[in-house]
């Protein structure tokens, strides 16, 4: 059986999810993993994580501190495709880990870190939790995350470490296929920050001229959502259900269902669900849904919706999302006999792969010694390289240049997997029906961070002209990319077999929200609906508390298609042979978990936030400060100095109680100083999110922030790419596309019906 990454040779120096979890992908899609550890084990993983992360690997004890050790991983190093860290820069580079390094004995080795806000610069070192990254950033003030008191919120989905080690499979992927044409390695780094701005960058715009267009939230906000019919109600029953009728046409159906149809016809309701004359007529409607929900129970709504087709499903925990049948039978929960704990529930592989299907392996019950990396290192010697044909574009504007991408996706999920493959520099060809995809009018600044630097052309699939011209296309591209609900390709006649007759080594992904198996593959789901299914609307909202409505789950789809897509080039590359492949957004779910996903007898109860939305515990929370906030989140070798500061005996219980009041009693400031000069990692959670991406320049140095210019803008500041390459960097050079702005150059002037 072939596998995308055959013949790749990894050494893994990463504590925490993010690498961890990178490896673990590398690892289950054919890569050769050697994970060196501490002896002393990774503090940063619970006891879930570790058994799942670690699967596939060759686990080896050494202790980079230690020179004798670190001259034994150096052997391995050398022998090594890819060296993939997540440590502190300075530590990395006292290891003796640095591209500059390594490329002097391997010019051709890929050096993946992930880091806190880039490689480079003042901030280098910040600490890498992703709650300080979160504060730093000014997520934990921002409107839409699921807030159910005033100030600062904790954000408790990892969300960002599951985007980091995405980025970095993404990132090892094109620059090995450049590396195949070039012969050169490179430093690829994401930062924790860059991979948080993946979810919210959509937002962050700084334009020279007309920021009007660039409404921020409404100023209805609520922890059940703002969009009528896209948010959570509460049923006669007190169970919760998270609608997802985005468009008017599932908007009619909806009220229909509701028996409230009528309200169309009031003008303040006309434009739902979308826009509104004013937030009193957003409010207003919301109250009327919400009203109408509570006089029938949960399963009822469930089932009148159902019939209807419109997107709508229950709020579950993360245990419940773990029981539901469609994860099982698209293999996105599997059976594991792990040797420490016994029979596991973990993640399956990140999507369903015709030809290089992924494989996961249970963890080594323990980490060998050190000497064993001498045994990996001799075997990889003797290991045959694998190559690909490297074919790059002279002056291509980043490592995937040459890569042709036809998509045909609409709202988010899809479009997001197309905007990072594009900003890896691959050729993206955006392909909207007349009526063009439904985020140009009811989202236009979501679709104009979607769709920069694609291309742009309009066909209508109805036509013989227009499917003449998506035969055109698909005959130019390596990829095709679309989420239509499962069916809907057929009737276009744009199936994997159908694509393939058309071009052999097609790469086809589908984004479907419940995948191609099970009852209820057909069913349509949008990102409340799949969010609050997967558990994480009550893992966010906190103990006891009611479900806070967030959105991760179309933003974390892309992100898996995005990087199951790079997997698969890889492939084609090296095989000459292409692939359909099948990503789900209930399977990109089950990763967002994190270690609350897996499942075994005897595991620990899974971290849960507070009743106040404070954080995780004492020493990993946030706390009101004399006239502010501030983020406490020291390191597992950093406790020790919190508790000296804050006058806590070793062995002895935190009382959060004790803590609350001393954090009240002195000013933000005076703690962030007193924290710091102890070496206590922590932050000042009150940030701006958008005045921060644009006025530190650091971002700017590191590329987080970009500025391109625009017709109707001028220079429009916004998130740049969240891959940094040192040797064949990617350049943001045009805004989105016009509704076909591109027909004639790509496809030339196509005839229009009846002429």
């Amino acid at each position: 059986m072939s596998t995308a990454c055959a013949g790749l040779r990894v050494v893994e120096i990463s504590p925490g999810m993010s690498g961890a979890l990178a490896g673990m992908i590398l690892a289950d899609f054919g890569a050769d993993v050697v994970r060196l550890e501490s002896p002393r084990g990774d503090p940063y993983l619970s006891v879930a994580g570790a058994r799942v992360w670690s699967r596939g690997k060759a686990r080896v004890a050494l202790d980079m501190n230690d020179a004798e050790q670190r001259t034994r991983a150096a052997t391995l190093i050398r022998e090594a495709d890819v060296v993939l860290t997540g440590v502190r820069p300075t530590t990395a580079e006292r290891w003796g880990l640095s591209y500059e390094a390594l490329a002097a004995n391997d010019p051709e080795i890929i050096f993946a870190t992930i880091t806190g806000f880039g490689w480079d610069g003042p901030a280098r070192d910040q600490p890498m939790s992703e709650a300080l990254m979160q504060a730093l950033s000014g997520a934990m003030t921002a409107q839409a995350n699921g807030s159910l008191r005033e100030g600062p919120v904790f954000i408790a989905p990892h969300s960002t470490a599951y985007a980091a080690a995405l980025l970095a499979v993404q990132g090892t992927m094109a620059a090995l296929r450049e590396r195949d044409g070039s012969g050169q390695g490179q430093h690829v780094d994401v930062g924790l920050y860059q991979a948080m701005l993946v979810y919210r960058g959509i937002q962050m715009w700084e334009p020279e001229h007309h920021p009007e267009d660039f409404p921020s939230f409404p100023a209805t906000t609520d922890p059940r959502g703002v969009r009528p019919l896209f948010n959570l109600n509460q049923c006669a029953d007190g169970r919760w259900l998270s609608m997802g009728a985005w468009t008017p046409a599932l908007t009619y159906r909806a009220l229909e269902v509701m028996g409230l149809v009528d309200l169309l016809g009031d003008e303040r309701f006309a434009g739902t669900p979308n826009f509104f004359p004013d937030d009193s007529a957003r409010r207003d409607l919301l109250n009327i849904l919400w009203d109408r929900f509570k006089e029938r129970p949960m399963q009822e709504w469930l089932d009148a919706m159902d019939a209807e087709n419109v997107p709508c499903e229950p709020v579950l925990t993360v245990a419940e999302f773990r029981d539901v049948g469609q994860i099982w039978a698209n293999q996105h929960a599997i059976r594991v006999h792990d040797p420490v704990v016994g029979p596991m529930i973990q993640h399956g592989v990140l999507g369903e792969f015709s030809v290089t299907p992924g494989l996961a392996r249970p963890a080594e019950a323990t980490p060998r010694p050190a000497a064993a990396v001498s045994e990996s290192a001799s075997r990889w010697r003797q290991m045959e390289a694998v190559r690909g044909s490297g074919r790059m574009r002279a002056g291509g504007r980043g490592p995937l240049a040459g890569v042709r991408v036809l998509d045909l996706t609409m709202f988010l999920s899809g479009p997001m997997a197309g905007h990072l493959l594009a900003d890896l520099g691959a050729d993206v060809v955006k392909a909207e029906p007349p009526e063009g995809d439904d985020f140009r009018m009811s989202a236009p600044t979501v679709f104009r961070f979607l769709h920069r630097d694609k291309q742009g052309v309009m066909l209508d699939l109805k036509t013989p002209e227009g499917r003449d011209g998506i035969r055109q296309l698909v005959e130019r591209s390596d990829v095709v990319l679309y989420n239509y609900r499962l069916g809907v390709e057929d009737r276009l006649g744009l199936s994997y077999d159908e694509l393939r007759a058309i071009s052999p080594e097609i790469i086809v992904c589908r984004i479907t929200a419940f995948g191609p198996h099970g009852e209820r593959a057909h069913r349509g789901g949008y990102d409340a609906s799949v969010t609050a299914m997967s558990g994480m609307f009550l893992f966010q909202a906190g103990a006891g508390n009611p479900p806070v409505s967030v959105t991760l789950a179309d933003i974390s789809t892309g992100l898996a298609a995005a990087t199951a897509i790079s997997l698969a080039i890889r492939h084609k590359e090296t095989s000459g042979r292409g692939q359909s492949i099948d990503i789900t957004m209930i399977g990109a779910m089950s990763y967002v978990g994190g270690d609350a996903f897996p499942d075994f007898e005897g595991k620990s109860a899974d971290e849960q936030v507070d009743a106040g939305q404070h954080g995780f515990g004492p020493f990993y929370r946030l706390y009101r400060t004399q006239d502010g906030w501030v983020m406490v989140a020291p390191s597992h070798t950093q406790a020790p100095a919190l508790r000296q500061v804050t006058g806590i005996a070793e062995g002895t219980p935190p009382d959060i109680g004790a803590l609350e009041q001393l954090f009240a009693s002195r000013s933000t400031g005076d703690w962030i100083e007193t924290l710091e000069r102890a070496g206590v990692a922590c932050a000042d959670p009150n940030v701006d999110a958008k005045t921060f991406l644009h006025s530190v320049p650091e971002l700017r140095a590191n590329g987080a922030a970009v500025a391109v210019q625009h017709p109707r803008y001028g220079r429009l500041g916004q998130a740049g790419p969240a891959i940094r390459f040192s040797r064949t960097p990617v350049r943001i050079e045009r805004q989105e596309p016009g509704l076909g702005e591109h027909n004639d150059k790509i496809l030339g002037p196509v005839p229009q019906p009846g002429t």
